[in-house]
């Protein structure tokens, strides 16, 4: 993994910030709003953005400030109340520390079974399983490799277990350019 010390630094630098974002969360009019701004604005922690990240509690910060350029938001809680099992595609190290904030307040939805989906193996600064573990999501979401060591969800490529569930899932949440891009 050419990418592990980087990675590992992104999960540290996240995980630095998580105790501030999840009081964030917790302190909400709308915790659940919080929890998925707080996941579109993890995005920022990403290898194949063109600028570097000064400060990320500023970067984080502004985004969640902001409203949702595309809001449906309501279409998303409505989904979430009627999902019985969310595959949730994750993306980026560091990244991931994020998305955990948004699946444990998933969580207190009562949603039965909450899948995150990772890398079969090392590419850019993609999370595998390794990184999803390192964070903590092993404590709220069952954690499946995609099967592909693809920088996206190219199902084609994917195992079939995961196929499976992808067809089958309630609901997917799916993380990244690279997913938007194969999917």
């Amino acid at each position: 993994d050419p990418f592990s010390a980087i990675k590992k630094k992104q999960n540290e630098l996240a995980l630095d910030f998580y105790p501030e974002m999840k009081a964030m969360v917790r302190d909400s009019d709308d915790p659940l709003l919080l929890a998925v701004k707080l996941a579109i604005a993890g995005n920022i922690i990403d290898m194949a953005i063109q600028r570097e990240i000064i400060d990320i509690r500023e970067e984080v910060l502004s985004i969640v400030s902001s409203p949702l350029v595309v809001n449906d938001y309501a279409v998303l809680r409505k989904s979430l109340t009627d999902a019985k099992q969310l595959l949730y595609l994750g993306d980026n190290a560091g990244e991931i520390v994020f998305d955990r904030i948004l699946i444990e307040e998933l969580t207190t939805m009562d949603t039965p079974r909450i899948v995150f989906a990772v890398r079969d193996e090392p590419i850019i600064n993609d999370a595998t399983s390794d990184d999803a573990r390192a964070v903590g999501l092993n404590r709220h979401a069952e954690i499946m490799s995609s099967g592909s060591g693809a920088p996206a969800t190219v199902l084609s490529e994917c195992s079939s277990e995961f196929v499976h569930l992808f067809r089958k899932a309630d609901m997917i949440i799916a993380k990244g350019q690279g997913n938007y891009e194969s999917l």
